[in-house]
């Protein structure tokens, strides 16, 4: 079926297609202000945790921030004391930086304390763990305790 357009009909026709496709390009627009008002300043893929204040919180509790209290002892797994250990190791720290090779200063020391199972009876063991300061690339070099994950060092203590 074809359509015979007059000359002004033509000219018409093409200003209202024009126009619809302006509609549709500024409702869109549109929803994705209103959206983005009713979201927050962060973008549809932000985590609800991240966003400022969750839409289902009651308005006393936006304000409150979660987990335990400041000040709050924890109930991780307690350090040994300095007389508890049945043996203290020294651990000593290489005298050169390990990522450039300088020299390294003392630093210190810092306890490190381990729990050895071996059988028949656990040791408690304290590592003290030398530390160096390498004054030409501003690292601290600290040893690692033998046999325990580097991971866990500071959850230890």
């Amino acid at each position: 079926m074809r359509r015979v357009f007059c000359e002004g009909g033509l000219e018409k026709q093409r200003r209202i297609d024009q126009l619809l496709e302006e509609n549709q390009r500024l409702t869109a627009q549109l929803r994705y202000r209103q959206r983005q008002a009713t979201e927050g300043f962060f973008g549809s893929a932000t985590p609800s945790a991240q966003r400022p204040v969750k839409a289902n919180s009651a308005p006393d509790q936006q304000g409150r921030r979660g987990g335990a209290r400041l000040g709050h002892r924890g109930h991780g797994r307690r350090a040994l004391q300095a007389a508890t250990p049945a043996r203290v190791i020294d651990v000593p720290v290489a005298p050169r930086c390990p990522q450039c090779g300088g020299p390294l200063e003392e630093h210190g020391v810092r306890p490190r304390s381990v729990l050895d199972i071996a059988p028949p009876q656990p040791e408690p063991l304290l590592y003290r763990l030398h530390r160096r300061y390498c004054p030409r690339c501003g690292r601290a070099v600290q040893a690692q305790a033998p046999g325990c994950s580097p991971r866990c060092s500071s959850a230890m203590n």
